[in-house]
């Protein structure tokens, strides 16, 4: 089972497509995975899941389930430290090593405005300049005042994949997390990523042994 594109009442013709013989053995077999009907899966902010399909190699492989939901979120302001990163140099672990030394961390936990006290790392594309870009480290933010050393970045409402992940800041696993979004999640669903790309830590989520985390994607539904 691929994706989540199939969604309220199921002709039998598509139960049939995905390996089942009738639409409720297909609903059944929904349910068991994702926990909710087909038929409530289409309300907004539903945890679903995406299960990745196989494919044959030396060994069988795939098979990695990925917890997501769709969920529309107000526009907030990121309180943020940023830092230009250049395609041929990128150190952005070693940006949050310094931020995390020198206190700034702790700062944006005091600062933010968000009930779970969120980090955020934003890489910005739309900086881009053919040989580098923008990283911010920031928080939500509803100050008045811009802390010295800070910068705000203004975020839009936006409608967001959401991904719940484990080890984010290792480089091997946000390899292979990001992977799995392009190449096994979006090729199924119903929607295609936008210009946002945010990576979200609670404020436990780093001292929690598999620290906790996910990533966003902004998402625009295929017509």
């Amino acid at each position: 089972m691929t994706g989540c594109s199939y969604i309220g009442k199921l002709p039998l013709r598509i139960a049939m497509k995905y390996g089942y013989d009738t639409p409720e053995s297909f609903s059944r077999a929904f349910e068991r995975f994702h926990g909710v009907l087909p038929s409530a899966a289409r309300e907004m902010g539903t945890d679903l899941k995406s299960f990745s399909r196989m494919t044959i190699k030396v060994i069988l492989e795939g098979g990695s389930v990925m917890d997501y939901k769709i969920e529309k979120k107000p526009a907030f302001t990121l309180l943020s430290k940023v830092r230009e990163q250049f395609t041929d140099d990128i150190k952005i672990p070693e940006f949050w090593d310094t931020c995390k030394k020198d206190g700034t961390l702790n700062q944006l936990n005091k600062l933010s405005s968000h009930a779970n006290k969120l980090l955020i790392g934003f890489a910005d594309g739309l900086s881009f300049n053919g040989k580098s870009y923008l990283y911010y480290i920031g928080t939500p933010y509803e100050g008045k005042i811009i802390p010295e050393g800070f910068v705000t970045l203004f975020i839009p409402e936006r409608t967001w994949a959401v991904f719940r992940c484990v080890n984010l800041s290792d480089q091997s696993a946000n390899e292979e997390i990001f992977k799995n979004i392009y190449s096994e999640f979006f090729p199924t669903s119903d929607y295609q990523p936008a210009e946002y790309q945010l990576e979200v830590w609670p404020d436990d989520g780093q001292k929690h042994p598999k620290e906790i985390a996910e990533v966003w994607v902004s998402v625009i539904k295929n017509t």
